[in-house]
């Protein structure tokens, strides 16, 4: 019988995703009794944060949590379903593109917690700006979670498997396709003796611009002027880089169509 309330988490993995949430649930009060990681180094660091027991071995998970998390890898994620066996129990897992059915065989109740965030291994990040996606295979599961996730949480959605997926889609466009634009002028500025501290106020004045609606407006520079003597002169400074060439072309001619298409 499913519980009134969510109280103890079992986390199964012990990477970024898997510190970050741990931490935010033991800020608020929830219990962590035990974590599972194959790697014993990551996941014995992560329970001893938490105050939690350790296994590498699936099959001596306690069923002493109310809910348990599944915090690996998108890859990952079909070869522990396929070799857990927790019917009865709340299983949810965090990943932003496989679908909750992917926990049907391995659990009737079934649900995904997926925080819209990017992770690294520098410094924890607070949690209650972070957008929490919700699905449940049960009604009473999703409130379940919803109250979970709004004790750690401001910004709770109810998303679909499929939806979800073009959610994640978005996310890429939105942060990591720039992450790797902004590592590229780092090289660029390096290998010409320029300070990267010179383009930050830039990045941030773009990151500003992303609380407006109607993104496109406030796109500048050269391809939205179709300034095309400068693009030409960028593209002759890239001579020695044709792999950053085709990306700014690709750019370049993406948003010369859309202001075309937009007209």
């Amino acid at each position: 019988m499913a519980s009134h309330e969510i109280k103890t988490v079992t986390l199964i993995g012990a990477g970024k995703l898997a510190n970050h949430l741990g931490n935010a649930l033991k800020k608020h009060g929830f219990g962590i009794p035990q974590v599972y990681n194959r790697t014993p180094s990551q996941g014995q660091r992560l329970a001893k944060k938490l105050n939690a027991t350790y296994t590498d071995d699936l099959n001596k998970l306690s069923f002493k949590s109310d809910l348990f998390i599944i915090a690996v890898t998108d890859r990952a994620i079909p070869e522990i379903t396929g070799r857990l066996s927790l019917d009865g129990e709340l299983v949810v897992h965090t990943s932003g593109t496989v679908a909750m059915s992917v926990l049907s065989k391995t659990t009737q109740r079934s649900g995904v917690l997926y925080p819209l965030q990017t992770f690294t291994g520098k410094g924890l990040v607070s949690f209650q700006k972070i957008p929490v996606c919700l699905e449940a295979a049960q009604e009473n599961d999703l409130r379940l979670l919803a109250d979970l996730a709004g004790k750690i949480s401001e910004k709770i959605y109810f998303i679909n498997s499929e939806r979800r997926s073009y959610l994640h889609l978005a996310a890429v466009f939105a942060a990591n396709f720039p992450h790797f634009l902004h590592t590229v002028a780092a090289d660029l500025m390096k290998e010409h003796n320029l300070p990267l501290e010179m383009v930050r106020p830039l990045i941030l004045q773009v990151a500003r611009n992303t609380r407006y609606e109607d993104l496109f407006d406030l796109q500048t520079g050269p391809a939205v002027r179709e300034d095309f003597p400068v693009i030409e002169q960028h593209r002759c400074l890239l001579s020695d880089h044709p792999e950053y060439q085709k990306i700014y072309d690709l750019i370049t001619n993406s948003i010369i169509q859309y202001k075309k298409n937009h007209e």
